[in-house]
């Protein structure tokens, strides 16, 4: 019994990938929310969102590769959005509003 085994020695790769998965899935729940709600962003945060999308990266490059990035397109493009979003400073972010065609209607 020179060698023991224990369970911590187990951790490879598989471990990483679904950790780092459940992060990203995190992060873009707690989004979600936060752009439902309107929340502003702070440093703390964007600290994270950036964290998550360098994490995801692997994550999005594998799906492409074996095709199965179609299926998770509009998840992806909603991501891609909402980083926009919260970089840009949240709820303090208003996109510009194009005014409105006001149209003349002559009755008779």
């Amino acid at each position: 019994m020179l060698y023991k085994e224990s369970r911590f020695q187990e951790f490879d790769g598989t471990t990483i990938w679904l950790l780092t998965a459940c992060f990203i899935l995190i992060v873009l729940v707690l989004m979600i929310f936060g752009w439902i709600l309107n929340c502003k962003s702070n440093f703390f945060f964007n600290t994270i969102i950036i964290i998550a999308t360098l994490c995801a990266i692997p994550h999005v490059i594998f799906s492409i590769i074996f095709l199965l990035g179609i299926f998770v397109l509009p998840l992806d493009i909603l991501a891609c959005y909402l980083v926009r979003w919260y970089l840009r400073g949240g709820a303090k972010y208003q996109p510009e509003v194009k005014p409105a065609l006001k149209m003349k209607i002559k009755l008779g």
